[in-house]
């Protein structure tokens, strides 16, 4: 049998595991908090503003809720609030202290850091400093862009789950059904929200930090470095086969960027990039090492 095993790096290239798991803890927080208001809420208007008539018809209990559609309207708006101000996505802009923006720039930063002194290894003199990478304003267009990305995607996050969470009080309402039972279905769409949030980080966190990466691999080609992308799949069981396959493979960066935004290339995946020397006609300079991380892969996930 060969060796099955991979290095914590390996499993996760990118190194993000403790920032994404960070941020999944701040949205998780917050998705709670919202859940806990939502249940006082209701639980307030069950005292406060109905009544409540148990009806035994054939054996089945039905409460009727005394709640006009205005009440109900009253009931969608605070849950738009509660979940908005949670998640911080009540505004039409980003506000300028997101709690969301830090953890993407911690893998921004890292994404630039990591690779220059991956290039600082490979190349003798690097044309550029990860000081002038992370000033340049296509490092900040490019910080900016994911700002944007990520608050529209939790923006969309926050208003399904006002919808969801709405919609089961208005059919629970709508076909009786007890106070404890649209209580329940309250928190499983708050579930959903949670595994809705976990693909969200999992996804965007690792964008966040292979763009700022290869980004820096850009900027050194154009500055004149001979250098092409690597690809670097993650050793995982739950590597997908054409992720799998490109582990050490050399890439123009268009040729990666155009690969990893077709279809669901983005969504969870593990993998990274890093800098490779190549000669003037493209091909790589030194064979042989890339053929170690070729074969590293092949091993592995040929492996039993």
């Amino acid at each position: 049998m060969k060796n099955k095993k991979a290095t914590k790096h390996e499993q996760d290239p990118t190194g993000q595991y403790a920032n994404r798991k960070k941020a999944f803890r701040d949205i998780t927080t917050r998705l709670n908090n919202a859940n806990k208001r939502a249940l006082k809420l209701w639980q307030n208007i069950d005292a406060k503003k109905t009544t409540r008539k148990k009806v035994v018809n054939e054996k089945l209990d039905f409460y009727l809720y005394d709640l006009t559609s205005f009440d109900l309207e009253q009931v969608k708006r605070e849950i738009e609030t509660i979940i908005n101000e949670e998640n911080e996505t009540d505004m039409f802009l980003i506000p300028f202290l997101w709690f969301y923006k830090s953890y993407l720039e911690i893998a921004m930063r890292s994404g630039v850091i990591q690779e220059s002194s991956w290039i600082n290894t490979i190349i003798p003199r690097p044309l550029l400093s990860f000081d002038s990478i992370l000033s340049s304003q296509k490092y900040n267009d490019l910080l900016t862009k994911a700002f944007n990305n990520n608050y529209s995607s939790l923006k969309s996050l926050s208003e399904k789950t006002i919808k969801q969470v709405f919609d089961v009080i208005n059919r629970g309402i709508e076909s009786g059904a007890s106070k404890s039972s649209i209580r329940r279905d309250i928190t499983k769409r708050f579930q959903v929200a949670k595994s809705a949030a976990k693909r969200i980080v999992e996804t965007e966190i690792n964008k966040a930090y292979n763009d700022a990466r290869m980004e820096t691999i850009s900027q050194q080609i154009n500055a004149g470095a001979p250098l092409a992308v690597q690809h670097i799949s993650a050793l995982l069981a739950t590597t997908r086969p054409h992720h799998a396959i490109r582990h050490g493979k050399a890439y123009t960066p268009q040729q990666q960027l155009n690969w990893w935004n077709q279809g669901s290339n983005r969504i969870n995946c593990k993998c990274t990039t890093r800098s490779i020397v190549v000669n003037n006609d493209g091909t790589v300079k030194n064979k042989s090492a890339q053929n170690i991380v070729i074969k590293r892969g092949r091993d592995w996930f040929n492996s039993d």
